[in-house]
């Protein structure tokens, strides 16, 4: 964690040297489709499908250049994470207080969809191009590095692969496990985008964004406090959980003067 709070302070710098400058800020709305998946280092937990999620967020775009501007937001990202299938059986969910409490006791290939939804915070470096050839009304736009801080609201999770296995009488749906999800996320990523102006110029109009984001948490994401049986024996569950994304993107930006 301690690298996590180095980053955090070496962003709020870059926060604050842009906001003790001359600066110009268009505000947006941006709305974004989400496909993620989850990744493991652990090869008996392995990826096994994706989830369809959506993100919202306010964001401003403060300009200390005439074609660069420090980004930053606030927004929610919902239904994020993905499914793993678990080769060992275990207790995965050891904090969290399940619907029944044989879920403590998940048979070999458990199959796990992690929905987590977030309050985000995200923080970039934004640069624009020129306008495109003839087409003076377009340019290209790249955000990198993206870092996004996320604060863990709810977390659910479906456990299938369980029909038919001794002891299960069905799968379980929506379980409440919270309580097994680190409640900061940080990642890091990168974005691509075309914008056209709708009205006014690309210094004082509003304009309509188009692009994709690729984001990947730095951190677990689980907790890790639960247990698992390798070859008869029970050993801690001290894999680590990485979230990807990718995000389609739209943005209406609008300048407001007086910020």
């Amino acid at each position: 964690m301690k690298k996590s709070w180095l980053l955090l302070l070496l962003i709020s710098s870059m926060f604050s040297a842009v906001t003790n400058a001359q600066t110009e800020t268009r505000f947006g709305i941006q709305l974004a489709p989400t496909f993620s998946w989850l990744t493991t280092d652990y090869g008996d937990i392995g990826s096994n499908g994706s989830n369809l999620g959506f993100a919202m967020a306010i964001k401003a775009d403060m300009f200390f250049a005439e074609k660069a501007a420090f980004s930053f937001g606030l927004g929610l990202g919902l239904n994020q994470g993905g499914r793993l299938l678990h080769n060992n059986p275990g207790d995965y969910f050891f904090n969290s207080e399940l619907s029944d409490n044989i879920l403590h006791a998940l048979p070999e290939l458990s199959d796990i969809r992690y929905k987590v939804n977030y309050i985000q915070v995200p923080l970039s470096l934004k640069i624009l191009t020129d306008e495109i050839l003839q087409l003076r009304d377009m340019r290209f736009s790249v955000d990198a590095p993206i870092f996004t801080l996320g604060l863990r609201n709810k977390a659910f999770a479906d456990i299938t692969g369980l029909s038919g296995v001794q002891g299960f009488e069905d799968n379980f749906y929506k379980e409440i496990v919270s309580k097994d999800i680190n409640p900061l996320d940080l990642s890091w990523g990168f974005g691509i985008g075309m914008e056209y102006n709708l009205s006014g110029t690309s210094r004082d109009g509003t304009s309509l964004l188009v692009g994709l984001t690729y984001a990947q948490s730095i951190f677990d994401i689980t907790k890790n406090d639960g247990s698992r049986i390798v070859d008869g024996l029970i050993e801690e569950e001290n894999s680590s959980a990485t979230r990807h994304n990718i995000n389609i993107v739209v943005v209406f930006n609008t300048y407001l003067y007086g910020f």
